[in-house]
């Protein structure tokens, strides 16, 4: 009887153990790796930009402006595959709160690449200026609430 119990229980953890395995993958931790992927590549821009032109507002403005767009441009399409791969395998509730932030962050990114796209000719601290005030203010934190709901909501 013992013996029994005991290749049971046995039997039971071997049968649990991949059910752990397959334990849908933190959106927090995914968010962490996107922003080591992503952090580096504005920063060599700013970097590029300021090597380049110095202190001059106007052509520092335009450089940000044209390699800005190129470079969410070109990342947006990793990103949307990222965060439907992250949101497969979810809870309902989960991928509720990871479509929210999908949505969100869709939306500021467009109205940043519109915006670039029509101010390539604009002056740095004016591109400044306008990305830190609303509409772009409101967006921006609009995305790193629905963000922050996922961490919380998905872990």
């Amino acid at each position: 009887m013992k013996r029994i119990l005991l290749t049971a229980l046995a039997l039971g953890l071997l049968a649990a153990q991949p059910a752990l395995a397959r334990r849908p993958p933190s959106f927090a931790r995914w968010d962490a790796n996107w922003k080591v992927q992503h952090d580096p590549t504005i920063d060599g821009l700013a970097t590029g930009c300021l090597y380049r032109f110095g202190q001059d507002d106007d052509k520092l403005g335009a450089c940000f402006a044209t390699r800005e767009g190129r470079i969410l441009q070109a990342r947006q399409p990793d990103w949307e595959r990222q965060v439907a791969g992250i949101a497969r395998g979810q809870t309902a509730r989960c991928k509720k709160a990871i479509h929210g932030y999908w949505l969100t962050t869709r939306k500021t990114l467009h109205a940043t690449l519109t915006y670039l796209e029509s101010h390539q000719h604009t002056a740095m601290t004016q591109i400044n200026s306008d990305l830190s005030h609303d509409p772009y203010k409101t967006l921006k934190s609009l995305s790193d609430a629905a963000k922050s709901r996922a961490i919380r909501v998905c872990g």
